[in-house]
Protein backbone atom coordinates (compact mmCIF):
# COMPACT_ATOMS: atom_id res chain seq x y z
CA UNK A 1 0.00 0.00 0.00
CA UNK A 2 1.71 3.22 -1.13
CA UNK A 3 1.83 5.42 2.29
CA UNK A 4 2.71 8.99 0.63
CA UNK A 5 -1.00 9.97 0.27
CA UNK A 6 -2.51 10.66 3.01
CA UNK A 7 -6.25 9.72 1.64
CA UNK A 8 -5.28 6.43 1.69
CA UNK A 9 -3.66 5.52 5.09
CA UNK A 10 -2.21 7.78 7.74
CA UNK A 11 0.54 6.94 8.92
CA UNK A 12 1.25 9.05 12.29
CA UNK A 13 -2.68 8.08 13.14
CA UNK A 14 -2.14 4.28 12.27
CA UNK A 15 0.84 4.71 14.64
CA UNK A 16 -1.18 5.65 17.47
CA UNK A 17 -4.47 3.86 17.10
CA UNK A 18 -4.70 0.46 16.78
CA UNK A 19 -8.53 0.91 15.99
CA UNK A 20 -7.93 3.13 13.22
CA UNK A 21 -5.26 0.13 11.73
CA UNK A 22 -8.04 -2.60 12.08
CA UNK A 23 -10.88 0.00 10.56
CA UNK A 24 -8.29 0.11 7.63
CA UNK A 25 -7.72 -3.63 7.29
CA UNK A 26 -12.04 -3.94 7.64
CA UNK A 27 -12.33 -1.38 4.81
CA UNK A 28 -9.58 -2.87 2.50
CA UNK A 29 -11.03 -6.41 3.16
CA UNK A 30 -14.83 -5.07 2.70
CA UNK A 31 -13.61 -4.06 -1.09
CA UNK A 32 -11.26 -7.68 -1.54
CA UNK A 33 -8.05 -6.55 -0.75
CA UNK A 34 -5.77 -7.42 1.11
CA UNK A 35 -3.08 -4.85 2.79
CA UNK A 36 0.01 -7.04 2.63
CA UNK A 37 3.28 -4.43 3.21
CA UNK A 38 3.15 -0.97 3.43
CA UNK A 39 5.95 1.41 1.00
CA UNK A 40 9.04 1.46 2.36
CA UNK A 41 9.32 5.05 1.54
CA UNK A 42 8.01 7.56 4.05
CA UNK A 43 5.83 10.34 3.17
CA UNK A 44 7.72 13.03 2.90
CA UNK A 45 10.73 10.85 0.83
CA UNK A 46 7.88 9.66 -1.12
CA UNK A 47 6.70 12.53 -2.69
CA UNK A 48 10.31 13.78 -4.32
CA UNK A 49 11.40 10.36 -4.93
CA UNK A 50 11.62 9.46 -9.06
CA UNK A 51 11.36 5.56 -8.15
CA UNK A 52 8.39 3.81 -7.97
CA UNK A 53 7.70 2.03 -4.85
CA UNK A 54 8.05 -2.11 -4.96
CA UNK A 55 11.13 -3.31 -6.15
CA UNK A 56 13.00 -0.12 -6.87
CA UNK A 57 16.37 -2.87 -7.55
CA UNK A 58 14.14 -3.93 -10.04
CA UNK A 59 13.29 -1.01 -11.56
CA UNK A 60 16.98 0.49 -11.56
CA UNK A 61 18.05 -2.43 -13.17
CA UNK A 62 15.52 -2.81 -16.38
CA UNK A 63 16.82 0.93 -17.09
CA UNK A 64 19.94 -0.18 -16.62
CA UNK A 65 19.87 -2.92 -19.23
CA UNK A 66 17.64 -0.23 -21.93
CA UNK A 67 21.10 2.00 -21.49
CA UNK A 68 23.17 -0.86 -22.26
CA UNK A 69 21.42 -2.03 -25.33
CA UNK A 70 21.44 1.74 -26.69
CA UNK A 71 24.88 2.66 -26.02
CA UNK A 72 26.20 -0.71 -27.55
Amino acid sequence: MPTWDQRLIDLERAANSQDYCDELIATAAKHGVVISELASLSQAAASTSRVPSGHPEGYLEAFANLYREFAL
